[in-house]
């Protein structure tokens, strides 16, 4: 889907396509690896840890 717009986009806007279709997609994969890290994040939270006990 990104790659999509990224190529409307770069249609969309002539000489200053390559830049700004690669803009958008840069900022398109930050935002979604920051969300899918926070679900990982926030499901390990909750996962209890196993702790050594030491004697």
């Amino acid at each position: 889907m990104v790659h999509h717009l990224e190529q409307g986009i770069g249609e969309a806007t002539g000489g200053l396509g390559g830049m700004l279709g690669w803009s958008f997609n840069t900022l398109c994969s930050a935002v979604i690896g920051f969300l899918v890290g926070s679900v990982v994040v926030g499901v390990l939270h909750f996962i209890p840890s196993r702790k050594v006990q030491t004697e």
